[in-house]
């Protein structure tokens, strides 16, 4: 109730938290799949999903644009 009357819902601030997350753990470092798994979703296909309705974009997309080629052996 309280988080009604400020406008907002659980679900809504864990879609927050888990966006920006992505955004950090999408460094080139790691696989797509491993940033699901460390972000709670079910399975990779889950966390792309979100992800494109997020950006517009798949996550490995997004990731090229942001990381440098040389960084990106996480990618394959």
């Amino acid at each position: 109730r309280r988080l009604a009357d400020e406008g907002t819902s659980l679900r809504e601030i864990v879609e927050t938290v888990r966006k920006a997350r992505a955004e950090d753990l999408l460094d080139g470092t790691r696989s797509v799949g491993e940033v699901a798994f460390l972000l709670g979703y079910s399975e990779p296909a889950a966390f792309q999903h979100a992800f494109r309705r997020w950006h517009g974009t798949s996550p490995r997309a997004w990731l090229e644009t942001r990381v440098p080629p040389s960084a990106r052996a996480a990618l394959a």
